[in-house]
C-alpha cells in the first residue's frame, strides 16, 4: 500500500494527476473517462536559445560597490548593483511545455462504476480501470527509460470493442506544423518555443486490433479490444533530424511490442526502487484511498499520519528515478513536470538551495545513478562560468550565481537584490562531486571532475576581499534571500561575508584540499590553505542565535523561509553536538525562525526536518513532517511551495534517513532523531559515506537488528542511544551483522 497511491475518481486537475517519467519525457496522467489528458514534457524543451548576458559595466563598478558596502552605504551599493551587476538581459531561459496528448473516449463518469486510478512506484506504472455499461475498460501508462518512449495500452472486454480518437495539442497557435501519416498511423507535431530556440517534435503512434482512421487532426480507432499508443519526443538539443529520431524510436518500440516494453521498463525501475525499503508504523487498511488519507491528515487527524509519511518517502524515491536518469538533464524546480508556458520561477535550476535539495537523497537513498545528470550539467556550466568570472569580476576559475538554465548560464539572474548578487552557486553544486566520491570511493570519478572543484575554489582566491579583523570574505554577496537592518535602520541585503558563504567556502576549500591530496594534483593548494585559514568563523549573536551576517544585524523577516546560516548543521557537518556553543546557537536560531512563522513553504519545511534530525530532535522531525503533509503537500503528494515545486519531496526523503541513521567521520549514529510515533519499523538498503550499506530494524524505539556492509576501515564506532560500540563489541552483539565484504580487500 505504501508503495503506491490510488484514487476512486479521475484527477480534477494537474494537482491530482499522476506523474510518470524516464528522465527525458514526463507525463501527468489525469485518468478521465470522457476526455483523457496526459500533460507532456521533455527535459530539453526550454524557451529561447543560448545567451551571453555578462554586463559590460560590472567590472568597471565592482570596486565602488565594494567600497560602499564596507562604508555602511548598502542601499547605494544596491542601487548601483541593480544597474551594473545584473545580466543583460537580466533573465535566463525558462522551461516550457511540450504539449498534451488528448484521448476522446466518451464515457460519462456518471455512468462509470468501480473506478480506480493508481500509480505503482515499484514498477513505474500508472493505471486506470472502470466498468462502463457492463464492460470493463483499462488503461496502463509508463515512460520507458530503456526504450525512450511513453507507452499507453487501452483494453476492454466489450465484444464490440471501443471507439475513441486521439490528437496532440500545444496551446493556442503554438504549433508550427502537424503531419498525420496514415500509412504508419503516426502524428508528428513540430514546434519551437521562440525564434532562436531549438526545434522539437512530439510524435504519436497508434497500433490497434481495431480500425484506424483519420478525422481532421485526430487519429481515430473503432471496434478495438486492444490499442497501444506510443509517444516519442525529439529536440534539437540532442538530435539533428527530429523526424528520423522519432520514427526510429517508434518503429523499434512497435516491433518490440507492449508486453516486452513493459517488462523492460518495470525491470529498469524496480532494480533502482527496490534497493531501499522503509516502514514506520502499523499496517493500514488497504481499501483506504490516498485521497481519504490525505484529507484525514489535512484535517489534523493522526489516524493515517504515519502511513502517509511512509508513502511520501517511497514516492520521493520514485520521483527521482522518474525525472533524473543518466543522459537526461538534472531535475529542475518541477522535476520534469510542468503545465505552464511561463512556469513559476521559470522552473529553472535555482541553486541557492533548491537544485541541491533535489539531490540530497541521491547517494544516501541508494540512487547514485540518478545523481549523474547534475555532474553532466556542471560540465555544461563550466565554460559559461569561466566567462562570467572573467568578464564580471576579472577573476580566474568559474562562478555561478543563484540560477542556471539548460545552457549552463552562470550570470546573475533577475533583478532581486536579495538573490541576484549571490556568487556561491557553483561552490555549492561542485560539493556534490565530492559527496559522490565520499559515498563511493571512486577515484576515477574524482579525477574526472577534480577540475570543477579546483576551478570553483580558484575563483574565490580572486573574489575574496579584506575585511575588518584581518578576515577575508565574499564581497558583494547576500544571505539568500533575506534582509537585515543596518546601523542606520535601513532594510538591506547586499553585504560582505554572510555566514552561509563562509560555511560553504570551508567545505569547498577542504574538499579541494582533500581531493588534491588523494589524487596528488592541484596547483592551488597553498593559496587555498591560506584562504581557508582567513575565513571568518561562525559567531553567536546577542540573542544567543547563530549570526546570519558578518555583523550582528537584526533580521527584517525573522521568520524567513531561508535558514541559510544553518547550512553548517545540514547538509554540512560543521556544527555538531561536539561544538556545544554553536550547536545550542543553531537550536535557538531554528526555534526563532519557527516562532516567527518560518518553514511555511514546502522545501523550507523539508529542510527543517533535516535540521531537526541533525539536532537530534525526533519530535521536531515528526512535527515538521506532519506540517509538510498538512500544509505543503498536494492531493497527488507532490510538494506545494505553493505552487508545486518538487524539492520538498526530495528533501523529505533525506530527512527521514537522517532521523534514522547518520555517519560522521568514522562513527555511525543509529536512531539519532527517531520520532516516538515511529516506535517500530525498518529502513533497509541505505548507503552511508565510505561505501557502507546499512539496514536497520527497531521495535519500541530500540534496535533489534543491524546489517552493515562495507570496507574494513570504513567505520570504527557505532553509537545508539548514547551507547558506543567499537568493532569488537559489535562482533559480539547478536543484533549486529557485519556482512561480507567487511575485509581489507
Amino acid at each position: 500500500m505504501a508503495k503506491k497511491i490510488f484514487f476512486r475518481r479521475p484527477a480534477a486537475g494537474w494537482n491530482e494527476a499522476l506523474p510518470i517519467g524516464n528522465g527525458f519525457i514526463g507525463g501527468m496522467v489525469c485518468g478521465d473517462t470522457e476526455t483523457e489528458t496526459i500533460f507532456l514534457n521533455e527535459d530539453s524543451v526550454w524557451y529561447g536559445g543560448r545567451q551571453e548576458r555578462e554586463n559590460p559595466d560590472a567590472i568597471k563598478h565592482l570596486a565602488e560597490i565594494r567600497q560602499l558596502i564596507l562604508a555602511g552605504n548598502q542601499l547605494q551599493a544596491e542601487e548601483l548593483a541593480l544597474a551594473a551587476l545584473t545580466g543583460v538581459p537580466d533573465n535566463q531561459r525558462h522551461y516550457d511545455v511540450a504539449g498534451d496528448l488528448e484521448l476522446r473516449l466518451g464515457h460519462a463518469f456518471t455512468e462509470v462504476e468501480n473506478y480506480e486510478r493508481q500509480l505503482d512506484f515499484s514498477g513505474g506504472l500508472a493505471a486506470v480501470s472502470y466498468n462502463y455499461r457492463g464492460a470493463v475498460y483499462t488503461r496502463e501508462y509508463f515512460v520507458s527509460y530503456p526504450d525512450r518512449v511513453m507507452a499507453i495500452e487501452l483494453t476492454t472486454d466489450n465484444p464490440a470493442g471501443m471507439d475513441f480518437r486521439c490528437r496532440l495539442v500545444r496551446g493556442r497557435g503554438l504549433v508550427d506544423e502537424v503531419q498525420i501519416c496514415r500509412d504508419s498511423a503516426t502524428v508528428l507535431m513540430e514546434s519551437s518555443t521562440s525564434k532562436d530556440s531549438l526545434l522539437f517534435q512530439v510524435a504519436l503512434s497508434v497500433d490497434s486490433d481495431g480500425e484506424i482512421g483519420q478525422l481532421g487532426e485526430y487519429l481515430t480507432v473503432k471496434g478495438a479490444q486492444k490499442t497501444v499508443l506510443l509517444v516519442s519526443i525529439a529536440t534539437g538539443f540532442r538530435d539533428e533530424d527530429l523526424t528520423c529520431t522519432n520514427r526510429k524510436r517508434l518503429r523499434q518500440a512497435r516491433q518490440k511490442g507492449f508486453k516486452k516494453l513493459r517488462q523492460a521498463h518495470c525491470a529498469d525501475v524496480s532494480q533502482l526502487f527496490e534497493r531501499v525499503d522503509f516502514c514506520c508504523g502499523e499496517s493500514r487498511d488497504e481499501a483506504v484511498t490516498t485521497a481519504e488519507q490525505w484529507e484525514s491528515v489535512r484535517a489534523g487527524e493522526e489516524k493515517y499520519m504515519t502511513s502517509l509519511m511512509e508513502t511520501l518517502f517511497h514516492f520521493g524515491r520514485y520521483l527521482l528515478i522518474a525525472c533524473s536518469r543518466t543522459g537526461s538533464l538534472p531535475a529542475n524546480l518541477q522535476g520534469i513536470w510542468n503545465k505552464d508556458f511561463l512556469p513559476p520561477w521559470d522552473a529553472k535550476y535555482t541553486v541557492n538551495i533548491n537544485t541541491e535539495m533535489n539531490y540530497w537523497p541521491a547517494e544516501k537513498a541508494n540512487l547514485a545513478e540518478c545523481h549523474q545528470p547534475l555532474f553532466d550539467h556542471l560540465e555544461r556550466m563550466y565554460p559559461q562560468g569561466r566567462r562570467t568570472a572573467q568578464k564580471m569580476y576579472g577573476a580566474r576559475g568559474f562562478v555561478c550565481h543563484h540560477n542556471t538554465d539548460i545552457y549552463g548560464d552562470c550570470g546573475p539572474q533577475g533583478a532581486a537584490v536579495t538573490a541576484t548578487f549571490w556568487p556561491m552557486g557553483a561552490a555549492w553544486l561542485v560539493l556534490h562531486v565530492f559527496e559522490h566520491y565520499r559515498y563511493s570511493g571512486d577515484r576515477e570519478f574524482l579525477a574526472r571532475y577534480f577540475y570543477l572543484l579546483e576551478e570553483a575554489a580558484v575563483f574565490f582566491l580572486d573574489y575574496l576581499q579584506e575585511l575588518p579583523g584581518g578576515w577575508r570574505g565574499t564581497l558583494p554577496s547576500v544571505s539568500p534571500e533575506n534582509r537585515f537592518f543596518n546601523e542606520r535602520g535601513e532594510k538591506c541585503a547586499l553585504t560582505a561575508a554572510p555566514t552561509m558563504d563562509n560555511q560553504l567556502l570551508r567545505d569547498l576549500f577542504q574538499a579541494y584540499l582533500e581531493a588534491a591530496a588523494i589524487l596528488d594534483q592541484g596547483s592551488s593548494r597553498t593559496e587555498v590553505q591560506e584562504a581557508l585559514l582567513r575565513l571568518p568563523p561562525d559567531r553567536i549573536g546577542n540573542q544567543g542565535q547563530l549570526q546570519e551576517w558578518f555583523s550582528d544585524y537584526e533580521d527584517v523577516d525573522p521568520g524567513h523561509r531561508h535558514i541559510s546560516h544553518l547550512y553548517g548543521v545540514f547538509p554540512s557537518h560543521q556544527i555538531t553536538p561536539e561544538h556545544k556553543a554553536l550547536f545550542q546557537a543553531a537550536k535557538i536560531t531554528l526555534e526563532r525562525r519557527l516562532t516567527n512563522g518560518g518553514g511555511h513553504t514546502g522545501w523550507s519545511c523539508a529542510w527543517i526536518i533535516n535540521l531537526y534530525a541533525r539536532l537530534q530532535d525526533g519530535d521536531g522531525v515528526y512535527q515538521n513532517a506532519r506540517r509538510l503533509l498538512q500544509h505543503s503537500t498536494l492531493p497527488n503528494l507532490l510538494d506545494d511551495h505553493p505552487p508545486f515545486q518538487i524539492d520538498g519531496n526530495f528533501g523529505y526523503v533525506s530527512g527521514v534517513i537522517e532521523a534514522i541513521v547518520q555517519k560522521r567521520g568514522q562513527t555511525i549514529f543509529l536512531l539519532p532523531a527517531l520520532p516516538k510515533e515511529w516506535s517500530s519499523g525498518y529502513l533497509t538498503g541505505i548507503r552511508l559515506p565510505d561505501n557502507v550499506t546499512i539496514s536497520i530494524r527497531w521495535q519500541e524505539n530500540e534496535i533489534k537488528e543491524v546489517r552493515l556492509t562495507g570496507p574494513v576501515d570504513s567505520f570504527t564506532t557505532v553509537v545508539c542511544k548514547n551507547t558506543r560500540f567499537d568493532r569488537e563489541q559489535l562482533l559480539q552483539d547478536p543484533r549486529f551483522h557485519l556482512v561480507v565484504p567487511i575485509t581489507a580487500d
